[in-house]
């Protein structure tokens, strides 16, 4: 069984992000080349050196070009050396060394100072090279090369001087892909180097074009595929000895040194020693002899002749028709093809077409397994090596294949976000952006924890439930740039504060043009519900979350004509832009010391997670969880966190209705169901679907335009009721698990909390866990779940959204009861913050006697007047009203936005008799109350050691008073404390 106890080790992002990381790591990033001032010319500009370091460390995304020194002596150049407070160099190339001092005896110097230094020389001199090439080239203490005329020798040496350093790890440990090159000739390894490893590049180039994610371009950019150098059979056989698992071919001369003298059969006994160790690697005899066409057909290799005035062509056809740099090909049984594929893309399709006895062929060969390595999928090569094929049928071995390339495709693009194209929806993508601007904080933390999840969740942790982020297009802040701009509106926006004619000059606005392809073609492709989410620069930051301070708005995205769905999309999505202009955004902006013109806006585009039913769409539950609960009941602790789940859509929790609240560790301890009544007056009774019939949708201009709430009759009767509700046995006076039996239901999840039909508990504890030791501090999560449609399982876990929560650690010993009452205004052990607060004198009050619930959407433009005069004026006040503040049900509480009580400093949720309401942190509300520091006393009715002194406030003279509000002021500071350990909290009056 899964556990979150398993999240004790190190968390990583992905297995191979951090496999391809650790490729690569040794990177010349300084070069020192001794040569005269005209051979630095000759080099610079002649051979355009920068124009082609700069070109190819561009293409393949590796970073910055080294920088090149020039020195013009020997001397100079061991003196900088030796000047360890100077640059520090990983390769000298040596062109001349100014003076009478070898290029032998300037590097051993030069090794003496710093061992690890790579050196070359690298000259045009005829007579220099006719002094050492075919002599043992392995006993000098530095490469030879020759001078080609450009400047693409010199990036050939750095590259090859980085593969070879690089070789023990990379081609050692990880197998990453590699070609060996035999030759002692200085004329033809330096050619193969000004142009044939060019040719590698080039073919690893074209696959890494085919990545979308530039992220993923410049990790797998790192598993190129390394040429590394030998020049006699010692350094050969070391190659072959210690990487011969990573050698995808071997391109050998005929004749070189071995143990010290020139042996005209090396290549020969060379390629029976590979043969031997790995007869699947395919090798390449290149020679001069003319013989050697004879050989190489008889030892069933490939072959280059040497003099051949194409050779540069012919190297680079062989390393498509014999080194798999190319298509992969399926044959027949008769070597007929019958089948190529270009990319890995195409691989799935192969191998779920193809007959299995060509599949076979394939794999048996080894072409399939090196292609893969050449094509930078190590992963997927190293999943089907894992396999024990030999003695398995044709069959076997296909459905083995297909099955690893369709896991691997499950998984392998999950935490990326591509740039969108028009197969998005049929690559398997998670997440897709559409523009180069940013995803906002709400995308940017979906894509974080998919590739965490992608990288610590094992596949089968939760029997039968599948746990995953939705399919998710992001439209970056770039189109919010562009809307704002053609259409003129930022002056406006900023200045109006009226959000009707806000919402309704952005629906006239046009989306850029830039995005209306793109757009139409996904209303084209989608046709399920929609939910279009807010993503801005701001949501979801660390300190300052702005959670539900913008809109979502979902669609039903149902009509026939494409016509129809591309407009309410664009609709949607121009309603998301102006919710970062609405009053109660301005002033969250304008509390959190931001300015309103910094703000900017990208919105997500996603799949609503669910199941129709009818006329209505909806999953059968949705929840809240928090790693950190401000609120603990019974033995929980904060650290334990805590869960709200309500049946349907989330919006019953996230606006402060009616919802379930859990300790995942203690799934059975309900605090809000103590006794029945308790049940019956706290449970939900209403649930959120998306209205799919067209005469129930509401104006454009309102957020929850295709959303409506229904009675638990239409759930039971969708069946989406049944492992979610108890019933309540009226002759009994009991509550019953299930819904077979006749009497009202109450929304108890019994079935889920209390006999695990679906492992929610288990599933959020570790969600949370692993949210906050990824994110680093308390995190909060939302999520949607669809059960299956006869049982519980199988069934799908979407996680919608993470963001950080603020939990402060300065905190400040109170003992509430050690206070006289009357020196009191308030006290509990319900209050949420921390710390003392001295500067408030002014206290906005709800009438106890005047309050009545089907008046607070009157008691909210009463709170706002004041609000507003006190906010205007800088002075923090006290705001203390019945049941929950910012709930979206007046029956629950006072329904007001951040921006009509955006002045209190300290509220107060002070329960009735009548309204004995659960805390609501499970609100966005609730969450941005926090984020402020805003203080929270939570005051149940009649609980011990609660008060509020209604008495002291009634006695004071009103500033100001209304039919339900009361505004009063102290002469002195009314001292606020509150001890964050223990959820105590004190209002000192006097």
């Amino acid at each position: 069984m899964f556990s979150p106890e398993e999240l004790n080790g190190k968390l990583q992002l992905r297995r191979t992000d951090f496999l391809l990381k650790n490729l690569n790591k040794f990177r010349v990033q300084n070069v020192m080349l001794l040569c005269s001032l005209y051979d630095y010319y000759t080099v610079e500009e002649d051979g355009m050196l920068e124009d082609i370091l700069g070109a190819t460390h561009s293409a393949g995304d590796s970073g910055n070009a080294p920088v090149i020194t020039q020195v013009s002596d020997a001397t100079t150049a061991l003196k900088i050396l030796k000047d360890k407070s100077g640059n520090y160099f990983e390769l000298i190339i040596c062109m001349s060394t100014g003076e009478n001092t070898s290029f032998e005896e300037f590097t051993e110097n030069a090794l003496e100072i710093q061992p690890s230094l790579a050196v070359t020389v690298l000259t045009h001199n005829r007579e220099e090279l006719r002094k050492i090439n075919g002599k043992n080239p392995g006993v000098i203490p530095y490469r030879l090369f020759n001078w080609m005329g450009t400047g693409e020798i010199i990036q050939g040496i750095i590259q090859l001087t980085e593969d070879a350093r690089n070789a023990p790890h990379d081609c050692g440990e990880v197998n990453a892909p590699c070609v060996m090159l035999v030759e002692d000739d200085v004329l033809f390894y330096s050619k193969y180097l000004h142009q044939g490893m060019q040719e590698i590049h080039l073919k690893s180039r074209q696959v890494l074009e085919r990545m979308a994610s530039q992220t993923m371009r410049k990790l797998k950019s790192r598993t190129r595929t390394k040429l590394l150098l030998a020049v006699n059979m010692e350094e050969a056989e070391y190659i072959l000895n210690n990487y011969s698992n990573s050698l995808v071919g071997v391109v050998t001369d005929m004749r070189f040194h071995r143990r010290g003298t020139h042996d005209k059969k090396a290549g020969v006994n060379l390629i029976e020693k590979i043969r031997e160790r790995n007869p699947d690697i395919p090798i390449v005899l290149q020679t001069s002899e003319h013989d050697g066409a004879d050989i190489a057909k008889a030892m069933n290799v490939g072959y280059i002749n040497k003099h051949s005035t194409t050779l540069m062509s012919d190297f680079s056809n062989m390393l498509i028709d014999s080194l798999d740099f190319g298509d992969l090909i399926f044959e027949d049984d008769t070597e007929k093809r019958i089948r190529k594929v270009t990319g890995v893309r195409e691989l799935g399709i192969a191998l779920d077409k193809l007959p299995a006895k060509s599949i076979h062929l394939c794999w048996s060969s080894g072409r399939m397994s090196r292609w893969l390595k050449i094509q930078t999928e190590l992963e997927l090569a190293e999943e089907m090596d894992e396999y024990d094929l030999k003695n398995c049928t044709s069959e076997e071995v296909k459905h083995a294949l297909l099955s690893a390339f369709r896991s691997w495709k499950a998984d392998q693009r999950r935490g990326y976000v591509v740039p969108y194209s028009r197969s998005f929806h049929e690559e398997d993508l998670v997440f897709s952006r559409l523009g180069n601007g940013s995803m906002g904080g709400k995308g940017r933390g979906l894509a974080f924890i998919d590739r965490v999840l992608v990288a610590n969740l094992k596949e089968d942790a939760f029997k039968k439930v599948t746990v995953s982020v939705p399919n998710t297009v992001i439209i970056t802040t770039q189109f919010f740039d562009e809307f704002m701009k053609i259409n003129d509106l930022h002056q406006f926006a900023i200045d109006c504060d009226d959000d009707n004619k806000i919402q309704r000059t952005f629906q006239k606005a046009s989306l850029p043009a830039t995005i209306l392809g793109d757009l139409r073609d996904y209303a084209r492709t989608v046709t399920a519900p929609l939910a279009i989410r807010s993503s801005s620069l701001l949501e979801d930051a660390m300190y300052q979350p702005f959670a539900g301070i913008y809109a979502t708005k979902m669609l039903p995205n149902n009509s026939r004509d494409l016509t129809v769905r591309f407009k309410q999309l664009s609709s949607a999505i121009k309603f998301v832009y102006a919710s970062t202009f609405m009053q109660s955004a301005k002033s969250y902006i304008r509390a959190t010391n931001h300015r309103v013109e910094e703000e900017k806006m990208a919105v997500l585009l996603q799949q609503v997670v669910g199941r129709q039913h009818d006329d209505l769409f909806y999953p059968h539950f949705s929840g809240v969880g928090r790693s950190y609960d401000f609120y603990p009941a019974g033995s929980a602790k904060p650290e334990d966190g805590v869960v709200n789940v309500a049946l349907g859509l989330g919006k019953a929790i996230v606006d402060g209705g009616m919802s379930l609240r859990f300790t995942p560790k203690y799934p059975r301890v309900l605090p809000q169901f103590g006794t029945v009544k308790d049940m019956m007056d706290n449970s939900q009774k209403q649930f959120y679907a998306v209205q799919m019939d067209t005469s129930y949708w509401g104006s454009k201009l309102d957020e929850d335009q295709y959303i409506t709430s229904h009675d638990l009759s239409t759930s039971e009767n969708d069946g989406t009721l049944e492992f979610l509700a108890s019933t309540y046995d009226i002759p009994n006076e009991r509550v019953m698990d299930g819904i077979t039996r006749p009497g009202p239901r109450v929304v108890s999840f019994a079935h889920i909390l209390k006999n695990d039909v679906f492992p929610l508990a288990r599933i959020s504890d570790y969600l949370l866990k692993l949210g906050e030791k990824s994110m680093g501090c308390p995190v909060e999560i939302e999520f949607a779940v669809t059960l299956g449609k006869k049982r519980a399982l199988p069934a799908h876990f979407s996680l919608l959204q993470i963001r950080p929560m603020v939990v402060n650690n300065d905190l400040v010993d109170i003992d509430p009861s050690t206070f006289d009452d009357e020196k009191l205004l308030c006290k509990t052990d319900k209050a949420l913050g921390n710390g003392t607060i001295q500067s408030i004198r002014d206290v906005v009050y709800i009438k106890p006697d005047s309050f009545t619930a089907s008046k607070t959407k009157n008691i909210v433009k009463e709170v706002e007047a004041i609000n507003r005069k006190l906010f205007e004026a800088e002075r923090p006040f006290i705001l203390i009203g019945p049941g929950r503040w910012g709930s979206s049900d007046p029956w629950l509480g006072i329904p007001v936005t951040w921006s009509q009580i955006c002045g209190a400093k300290v509220i107060v949720e002070a329960s009735q008799k009548n309204m004995n309401i659960d805390p609501s942190q499970g609100s966005h509300f609730f969450q941005n109350m926090t984020s402020l520091g805003v203080v929270y006393f939570t005051v149940p009715h009649n609980r011990p050691g609660s008060m509020i002194n209604w008495d002291w406030l009634n006695s004071m003279k009103a500033v100001s008073e209304t039919q339900y509000t009361r505004h009063v002021s102290s002469d002195r500071p009314i001292k606020v404390m509150v001890d964050g350990r223990t959820g105590k909290g004190a209002m000192l009056i006097r």
